[in-house]
């Protein structure tokens, strides 16, 4: 979902954003099933509003089914773009989850607005963001010319509920609640600038771990990564 930027009286870009969700449950047992990522049930999924434009506007439609990616055309500089990624524990067990998010295009992006600029800066977080998540990590890939910032869930101690059957057959699924809102392109741009971020994606994975046979959130994301790693 890349788009080349079209430059006319005011420059345009595509903005391609894709989430995708990662399931994964830790083993510690016997070395043949080492690496196994399907112990008991651990399940997440990530989602977000659909968006639709009118005239020079977007919008996000908080009652339709919430759908895995949107794709935002013709950005211009100061645009806002609804986009409110949650994570939501649909197994049954307990989870620690973390979402990371990756901006491309990391040197254009920093060259436009300053070489040691946060670029979460365009996003919008929400008033309880310091008390649900926490910046764990900012990894610079230099060779993908990508920005990483990875976000824990810290609240109720880090714990996502897993999935709760009731008696009339309905269920109760435990969600994390929108990591940021909105993403703006600083109105400051010119035209230079924006064929600089033609190619602007942002991609969103979160990961989960099952809570059970850890001491801690960070002994189990460090086990997480190890298993990613292996």
């Amino acid at each position: 979902m890349r788009k080349k930027l079209i430059v006319l009286a005011a420059a345009v870009l595509v903005v391609a954003v894709s989430a995708v969700a990662t399931s994964l449950a830790y083993f510690t047992s016997t070395a043949d099933v080492a690496n196994t990522f399907t112990v008991g049930n651990v399940e997440i999924k990530l989602d977000e509003a659909p968006v639709t434009k009118t005239g020079d506007k977007w919008t996000a439609d908080e009652n339709a089914d919430r759908v895995t990616a949107n794709e935002y055309k013709k950005i211009y500089p100061g645009a806002v773009l609804p986009k409110d990624p949650v994570v939501t524990n649909t197994g049954s067990y307990d989870a620690y989850v973390r979402v990371k998010v990756t901006i491309n295009q990391a040197s254009e992006w920093k060259s436009s607005i300053g070489a040691n600029a946060d670029l979460t800066s365009i996003f919008t977080f929400g008033d309880d963001f310091a008390a649900t998540w926490k910046l764990a990590e900012t990894e610079i890939d230099s060779v993908k010319n990508t920005v990483t910032y990875t976000y824990n869930y810290i609240k109720d101690e880090g714990i996502l509920k897993g999935a709760v059957a009731n008696s009339d057959g309905t269920t109760t699924e435990a969600n994390t609640g929108a990591l940021f809102t909105k993403v703006t392109v600083p109105a400051k741009f010119d035209n230079k600038e924006m064929e600089a971020i033609a190619d602007f994606k942002i991609d969103i994975k979160a990961e989960a771990i099952q809570t059970a046979g850890f001491d801690s959130q960070l002994a189990a994301f460090n086990a997480l990564t190890t298993q990613l790693s292996a």
